[in-house]
């Protein structure tokens, strides 16, 4: 099964941020046999989210959940600075 593009994340796997895994997804409730393997911003309590639901949308749906830390990323939104 071929893993989903992630336009700022080109190689999840060889980071360390997808791994091989037969636990289902909180988000689909399916066994991918991946999921993500780092740190959730959510209000919600959830651990385990596969890599097609956070591609999707569905993770950020269904749990508010992000996966950047906005606080640590500076200039304005997402890294963005008011252009003067």
């Amino acid at each position: 099964m071929e893993l989903p593009k992630f336009k700022y994340h080109s190689d999840p796997r060889k980071s360390g941020r997808v791994v091989e895994s037969d636990r289902v997804c909180e988000v689909c409730s399916q066994a991918r046999g991946f999921i993500y393997s780092g740190v959730i911003y959510s209000p919600s309590d959830f651990e385990i989210v596969c890599p097609w639901c956070i591609s999707d949308g569905s993770a950020h749906a269904k749990f508010q959940a992000e996966f950047v830390d906005r606080a640590s990323v500076g200039g304005g939104a997402w890294g963005m600075s008011p252009q003067k």
